[in-house]
């Protein structure tokens, strides 16, 4: 990904694009909740309730989800955008 990619990127996550992104595959994986596995509903459940919590509690549920990037850079993006809830 080119440095121009990851800025844009950077900037809809700042909008709250990818926020946007997660409402409708949260609404998704929520219809379809019964074909996860027991821990993949509980990582849902703890991303769910991450996202409407306070500071601290965000980050030990978004830590308890599990989620995480493929590369350094976009860990450190999810990170800024759970610092700033706009994920």
């Amino acid at each position: 990904m080119s440095w121009k990619s990851r800025i844009i990127r950077l900037h809809g996550l700042l909008k709250g694009r990818f926020r946007d992104w997660n409402d409708i595959n949260i609404s998704a994986l929520v219809k379809n909740k019964a074909l996860l596995t027991r821990q993949n509903q509980a990582n849902l459940e703890n991303f769910i309730k991450a996202r409407n919590s306070s500071f601290f509690r965000r980050l030990l549920l978004f830590i308890r989800s599990g989620i995480y990037r493929q590369t350094l850079l976009g860990n450190l993006g999810l990170l800024l955008g759970i610092t700033i809830n706009k994920v």
